[in-house]
């Protein structure tokens, strides 16, 4: 490659990154006369944005809790992936624990499903949930059987951190019996 065409190209990149930079940018005292119309020209042939990489921090979570001897539901979540447990992330588990969720989500019938506006599950009266459907787990390697509690989980508005003891609002719980 000779040295033409490699500045050449440094050249042809850096005045595409300029351009991008400033049909990015808002107006201001400095921009040069006819942004505005540029703007729109290479927003629809080279389109700049930040959705593709963030989801809204409204999004509400799905969580999964064990039954536990006593009759509480614990929290069956196996953690984050940088623990002991986990082995700092070498181990998958924690990874593919939100398919199987998804995976058993998408089996329960929406009439087991119940409205619950509490912050805690053991205050969305799981006992008075009809009999339980039992939902076939797929996962090669499952992390949760026998009765769980699925949930829907929005997270409180930051706007009310400070009123609010719990960081999320459970609005939905499903009670469900899982065959491994």
């Amino acid at each position: 490659m000779s040295r033409i065409g490699f500045f050449g190209g440094a050249a042809l990149w850096g005045v595409l990154g300029v351009i991008s930079v400033m049909a990015a940018l808002p107006d201001a005292a400095a921009s040069p006369p006819g942004m505005a119309t540029s703007r729109q020209t290479i927003s629809r042939v080279w389109p700049q944005g930040w959705g593709f990489f963030t989801k809204s921090p409204r999004t509400p979570a799905n969580v999964a809790y064990k039954i536990a001897g006593d009759g509480m539901p614990k929290n069956a979540l196996i953690g984050p992936n940088a623990t002991p447990s986990n082995l700092f992330g070498a181990s998958r588990r924690a990874r593919a624990q939100g398919p199987e969720i998804a995976s058993l989500l998408h089996s329960i019938p929406e009439s087991a499903w119940k409205e619950c506006g509490a912050y805690v599950v053991a205050d969305c009266r799981v006992s008075e949930f009809k009999a339980a459907p039992q939902v076939a787990n797929g996962s090669p390697i499952p992390t949760l059987c026998g009765q769980i509690i699925l949930t829907s989980e929005e997270p409180v508005p930051w706007a009310w951190r400070s009123i609010a003891k719990h960081q999320y609002r459970i609005t939905k719980a499903a009670a469900v019996n899982v065959q491994c």
